[in-house]
């Protein structure tokens, strides 16, 4: 039971730190998108009013892919990967290693 619950809070701990690292990077990605906006008007000469319609364009495109994503993952899930497995992923104790080169 013990063995039970470490192995539980070691999950919900990796699962925190993954959206926490994940939020970090959007966070990350829309900072570097109003950095480059000084750039963006400059180049292409856009008003100072278009420029949130760069920001909310970028933004909306950024949701609608990971609306896709994550609905194929959901769709697919994880699926066994055969002979081309993950490293983060060992193969169960006791199977055989792939044969073959």
């Amino acid at each position: 039971m013990i063995a039970m619950r470490t192995r539980s809070k070691n999950t919900a701990n990796a699962a925190l730190l993954l959206l926490c690292v994940a939020q970090l990077m959007v966070l990350l990605d829309a900072s570097i998108v109003q950095i480059a906006l000084p750039s963006i008007q400059q180049e292409f000469g856009a008003a100072s009013g278009r420029l949130q319609w760069i920001t909310t364009a970028y933004t909306l495109c950024f949701g609608g892919f990971l609306l896709v994503g994550s609905r194929l993952g959901d769709r697919f899930g994880r699926r066994p990967r055969g002979r081309g497995c993950s490293p983060w992923h060992p193969r169960r104790p006791g199977s055989r290693p792939p044969s073959g080169g």
